[in-house]
């Protein structure tokens, strides 16, 4: 095991595989921190800031589409292309400039851009459409996560809000609410994993919820867990680590309703 603390690596927000430079991309509170995954020693490689571009330092989410990296911060949200970063705030049409989650397609152009006003989607680099409680069906405007749960023709993205549990959205922004057992829960910020069977999300005060694709019900898991608040998920080899503000959990995923 080895440590590394600077002056930017440290709270941490997301660490995501980047199929395009083959390097561990870390969002943390001073820049995106990109490492070399297979390197004996754990360095970074390279760290980019508002130096480089990007709207802010402040790092909450990253994502890959087919326009490049996507970059979510508290100024809007940046895109890395062949070109040089570029950005997009409320001024071209974002639901908000406070991006806190990014769902994006490596095939595809589309993103969903979940802000602290509600949520847009977005193709290349324009704005399509925005989605708030003035407009549509969301429960909360403020969205904390976003997961696409199908491909196809015809995606569908699984929303979490703060204090309205979690919705399914489609590509033509119709909004539906789901059957959860917390309809008020507190989803943490990025808190959804997507897997072939389940969809799981971290509540704040209330445990994990769980979705069984295949039957399309809801449970909510409280036992066994060392802490209602769960924070994040991993997956890898049929087991599921919850991560939790008391710890980490490990079951495998045929253990899940």
């Amino acid at each position: 095991m080895q440590h590394l603390e600077d002056d930017h690596v440290f709270c941490i927000n997301r660490i995501v595989a980047d199929p395009v430079r083959h390097t561990m991309d870390v969002a943390t509170a001073n820049g995106l921190v990109l490492f070399d995954p297979v390197a004996a020693v754990l360095s970074a490689r390279q760290v980019l800031t508002r130096r480089d571009g990007l709207a802010a330092d402040q790092i909450t989410d990253v994502a890959f589409s087919a326009s490049g990296t996507m970059i979510g911060t508290p100024a809007g949200l940046s895109v890395l292309t062949p070109s040089g970063a570029e950005s997009l705030s409320s001024f071209q049409g974002l639901a908000n400039d406070h991006v806190y989650a990014l769902a994006a397609d490596f095939g595809s152009s589309t993103a969903l851009v979940g802000t602290l006003a509600g949520v847009s989607f977005v193709d290349h680099l324009d704005v399509t459409s925005s989605l708030s409680l003035r407009n549509s069906a969301l429960p909360r405007n403020w969205i904390t996560a976003i997961a696409r749960v199908s491909g196809g023709s015809k995606p569908v993205w699984f929303a979490g809000t703060y204090g309205g549990g979690v919705v399914q959205l489609d590509a033509a922004g119709h909004v539906a609410r789901l059957d959860t057992p917390a309809s008020s829960a507190v989803i943490n910020p990025n808190a959804l994993l997507v897997t072939p069977q389940h969809v799981l999300a971290g509540t704040l005060d209330g445990g994990l919820l769980d979705y069984n694709r295949a039957t399309q019900h809801w449970t909510q898991i409280i036992a066994g867990l060392p802490s209602l608040n769960v924070t994040a998920f991993a997956e890898r080899g049929g087991e599921i680590y919850i991560g939790t503000a008391n710890g980490i959990v490990r079951l495998p995923e045929q253990a899940l309703p």
